[in-house]
């Protein structure tokens, strides 16, 4: 059996889009016209375009099928009026002899258009998941971080699955209905001209009943789709969110969600189901009512003499396959085509959604970096409101090694998306060796970069073919330098499969340093002018960070190195550090240079060092000075920090766990010696709202020590953690026995009140 393969010219081209100067702006989803009927119709046409001559002869094989049919219908009134004239029939041998031949010709045209429509309906649907599937490659990040998941997957299943059958089968079906009744209308106008008018009115009336309620049917269909969508995508996101939902105890919750869209999903299924049978019923009728008026309006004229039996029986013959497909078109093929609908809207939204950041018609291949970067008064929004960056102005030389670092949402990662072009800046400009990045071919630039996140993708391939996809030309000695260069080699070997062995969904099957050094191989092996470190090492414990860390300096060499993280030991050896705030450029220079400022990165930097953590991350104490960060201890003498430092105890949880949760009793005050952690807060119907981020150095929790009020958010950590806590009942004891303490808490007490007073005077205050 031959396999159904896509030449180069069944493949659909992307095409082109011509960016404005400020692409970002343009926000949402497209706006599609509703797809009624007709239009869906149409578009089921339009997919067969590109095989209009097999289309053709498939017109025709059918045309042979049906006239056949018709030929049927009139032989039998010739044998009938013969019978009932003469008492016979003459040439009865040829009459059989030619219906035998036809019927082996119809019938063998058939097959073969039914074999043509199989084949090609195949093309056409693999043509249709080619042309989205590319079109995703080249949508923006920002499609996909308002775009659900289980959204896009509802695409290429339910609503394909819809217009595959609509394509092949249900468009067959409705050439074949259409055509029979084309075809058999002048023919029971030649039978008898009046009886065909009255029955080209009863049709007509039937249509009439029909469009009544298809708008409505074909509304209800869409929003079907939608709702089937959004429960993909609830079913998506419970299965990736399991961890939260075990760790904040959200079975429950999320099963009342789950019932929540059933009932919705039940509902508007039943009233696109009830409304589908509606076009139906309303079609059954007007055929049913047809049918009774023209057998007996045709009773009628033969009995007066103006129509014989023969014809009589061939009109209603002819006029039982019109009604027949008329019959089918509603019952089957409109209320699939109905259906169709929904699913031919969500795909057309797919399709428009808008390219954002591809290539210009004037786009040019850039060479290896040579001379540096320059970014120029560079200003980005997500939203086309607020700046996420404000005039960013910055040259990175060839060669160096640069680090972006600052406080949680000040704008490092945006500006490395820029960087690698996944953004286009609002305003400004940005060049390599002095050519603007939105003249430059993607492809080149993307060739001359290797990437290392820090949440680390890995294929569910083997290890080999994860390194080969940076360049899938690689012979395997290439592949196996690389991972040796990546320090990775030796355990690959030391596996039973070596580099044969299948790493899992995302790489689950290694631990997160052997997949971060598998990333590391995967972009060192294109050989890269630009390494682009992305908190490549954050979620890792400090002796594997080290080492990886250890590794990536190597490799940098005589390369240009970005590097955006939050960690500062990582990048004390850098060229040049920018620190950002609030999307701001706020310093730049070398480690030893912004420590000399006092700023921004030397806070960052003693809030960091103000612990001792040992190598796998799980133990650690904190230095007495790192205390005085914080508000209730920066009035204390250092002795006193340091009878209070001894308190604090190292607690070590996972990623993806409850640390404190909202409505609890405070008892502790919680230092993150290192790791990450989400703020959220839950409203009073439930929903739950990331509103913040904490990292290395921050602290919470501080209110537990003074009052019983209950915690007003809940903290998870997105990484592995090590927290020191200092508890309650420690901290005290602490009170009772050194004065300065009490005078601390006395003061912090008296801030708090002041403060409060200071918000109820505001609030009373005219606006």
């Amino acid at each position: 059996m031959r396999s159904t393969r896509l030449t180069m010219d069944d493949r659909p081209q992307l095409a082109v889009v011509s960016q404005g100067d400020n692409p970002q702006l343009h926000q949402g989803p497209p706006v599609v016209p509703p797809v009624t009927l007709l239009s869906g119709v149409r578009y089921i046409l339009r997919l067969w375009q590109p095989y209009w001559l097999q289309a053709l002869l498939i017109f025709l094989l059918m045309t042979t099928y049906l006239l056949f049919k018709t030929y049927v219908a009139l032989t039998g009134r010739t044998l009938i009026d013969s019978l009932q004239t003469t008492g016979k029939v003459e040439n009865l041998g040829p009459i059989l002899g030619t219906l035998a031949i036809g019927f082996f010709i119809a019938y063998g045209a058939r097959l073969r258009a039914e074999w043509l429509i199989a084949r090609h309906s195949i093309k056409i649907l693999n043509r249709l998941r080619v042309r989205m599937f590319t079109h995703l490659q080249h949508l923006s990040q920002r499609f996909y971080s308002r775009t659900p998941i289980g959204s896009i997957l509802a695409r290429f299943s339910g609503d394909l699955a819809e217009i595959e059958r609509t394509a092949g089968h249900k468009s067959r079906e409705l050439m074949l209905d259409s055509l029979e009744i084309l075809y058999n209308f002048p023919v029971i106008f030649y039978l008898e001209w009046r009886l065909a008018c009255l029955a080209l009115v009863l049709l007509g009336f039937t249509i009439y009943l029909i469009s009544r309620f298809l708008p409505t049917a074909t509304s209800a269909s869409y929003q079907l789709k939608g709702d089937e969508a959004e429960l993909t995508n609830q079913l998506q996101e419970n299965v990736r969110a399991q961890a939260v939902i075990r760790a904040f105890g959200l079975e429950n919750q999320m099963l009342t969600r789950f019932e929540a869209q059933i009932r919705a999903l039940q509902d508007t299924g039943e009233t696109a189901s009830f409304l589908r049978a509606q076009v139906s019923l309303s079609a059954k009728a007007g055929l049913m009512i047809s049918r009774i008026t023209l057998i007996i309006v045709g009773a009628l004229f033969v009995t007066r003499g103006t129509m014989t039996i023969g014809s009589l029986i061939a009109f209603l013959a002819l006029i039982e396959l019109i009604n027949s497909s008329a019959d089918d078109l509603a019952r089957n093929i409109l209320p699939d085509f109905i259906a169709a609908t929904g699913g031919i809207q969500r795909i057309k939204e797919l399709l428009l959604e808008r390219l954002d950041a591809v290539d210009r018609p004037d786009a040019v291949a850039i060479p290896r970096l040579q001379r540096a970067i320059e970014v120029e008064s560079v200003s980005f929004s997500y939203t086309g409101e607020a700046h996420n960056l404000h005039e960013i102005d910055m040259t990175i030389p060839a060669g160096n090694s640069v680090a972006f670092v600052g406080p949680s949402g000040s704008g490092k990662s945006t500006l490395l998306s820029l960087l690698t072009r996944a953004y286009e800046a609002t305003s400004g400009v940005i060049k390599f060796d002095g050519v603007d990045l939105r003249h430059v071919q993607r492809l080149s630039l993307q060739q001359q970069m290797g990437v290392v996140f820090q949440e680390t993708y890995l294929f569910d391939t083997t290890i080999r073919e994860n390194i080969r996809m940076a360049r899938p030309d690689a012979s395997d000695a290439e592949v196996e330098q690389a991972a040796k260069q990546a320090e990775i080699h030796d355990i690959i070997m030391g596996l039973p499969q070596q580099y044969e062995t299948l790493v899992g969904e995302g790489g689950g099957r290694l631990s997160g340093g052997q997949r971060q050094r598998i990333a590391i191989a995967r972009a060192i092996i294109r050989d890269p002018a630009i390494l682009i470190l992305d908190e490549a090492t954050s979620a890792l414990d400090p002796g594997t960070e080290a080492a990886i860390n250890t590794t990536l300096q190597r490799l940098a060499q005589s390369r240009t190195v970005v590097a955006v993280t939050h960690r500062l030991s990582s990048v004390v050896d850098v060229d040049t550090i920018f620190v950002l705030r609030a999307g701001q450029l706020v310093e730049s220079g070398a480690h030893a240079d912004l420590l000399q400022q006092h700023g921004v990165y030397a806070e960052l930097w003693q809030k960091q060092t103000g612990f001792d953590i040992s190598a796998d991350g799980r133990s650690g104490v904190v230095h007495a000075a790192y205390l005085r960060h914080i508000e209730l201890f920066e009035s204390l003498d250092m002795p006193t920090l340091t009878a209070l430092a001894d308190r604090f105890s190292p607690e070590y949880i996972g990623e993806g766990q409850v640390v404190i949760e909202q409505g609890e009793p405070g008892d502790k005050l919680y230092l993150i010696a290192r790791g990450q952690v989400e703020v959220i807060v839950h409203g009073e119907s439930g929903t739950a709202q990331e509103v913040d981020t904490m990292q290395d150095g921050d602290h919470f929790g501080e209110m537990a020590l003074l009052s019983d009020a209950p915690r007003n958010a809940t903290i998870r950590t997105t990484t592995s953690c090590l927290f020191l806590t200092l508890p309650k009942a420690e901290f005290l004891g602490l009170v009772q026995t050194i004065p300065a303490v009490r005078a601390a808490v006395d003061l912090q007490i008296a801030r708090t009140q002041a403060n409060r007073n200071r918000f109820n005077v505001n609030r009373q205050s005219p606006i």
